[in-house]
């Protein structure tokens, strides 16, 4: 049973991929500008290999451009934690329990984070529960955290859409190194912390 959920899972992300190519030509060939418009109109040549260039969770694919909104108002973007440390980027639900108790675990395990920064990103619908998580989980005590709303769509560019939460790691180029999903101990990531 796993085995098809995970098949489905792997059809659905290439039916996804495909779309978005799909989007993507149609978007040219309405943009061309042609002097006959009865010509035949050149169609891109896009290579299968390509592919994966439309998908930010694979090992290797950047981080995308981001804006992030913490409650106090401030803007945050992937500029804003550039340093030589891997990144650790959590999606998350703050009335989520796993996400909760993933949270306490980083808060607990702090001191392993001398380098690495932490940014934990909701989606703007739950923007109403952020004040009690950071409230309860005391985020605002660890500066290596920065809790803040999604402002431009990185959860939709990568996310898996499986579990929550979901830890994304990124190297000092900002490339995407692992992304784990659910509830992990410190012991799964520890060695990509810096």
């Amino acid at each position: 049973m796993l085995f098809i959920l995970k098949e489905f899972l792997n059809l659905a992300r290439m039916i996804r991929k495909l779309f978005t190519i799909a989007f993507l030509l149609g978007s040219i060939n309405a943009f061309s500008q042609d002097s006959k418009p009865d010509a035949p109109k050149p169609q891109p040549n896009i290579n299968p290999a390509d592919i994966s260039a439309f998908d930010f969770t694979d090992p290797g694919d950047p981080l995308p451009d981001f804006l992030l909104k913490t409650l106090d108002g401030k803007l945050y973007t992937q500029n804003d934690f550039k340093n030589e440390a891997n990144l650790f980027v959590m999606l998350f639900n703050p009335s989520c329990s796993h996400c909760q108790d993933q949270t306490k675990m980083l808060e607990k395990n702090i001191a392993l984070f001398k380098k690495s920064k932490i940014v934990l990103v909701a989606k703007p619908v739950m923007s109403s529960y952020l004040p009690t998580f950071i409230k309860d989980m005391n985020t605002d005590s660890f500066p290596t955290i920065t809790v803040g709303i999604d402002s431009l769509h990185l959860i939709h560019d990568v996310s898996l859409e499986q579990q929550l939460p979901q830890m994304n790691i990124y190297d000092k180029s900002r490339k995407l190194i692992k992304i784990y999903e659910g509830e992990m101990p410190i012991d799964s990531f520890k060695h990509y912390i810096q």
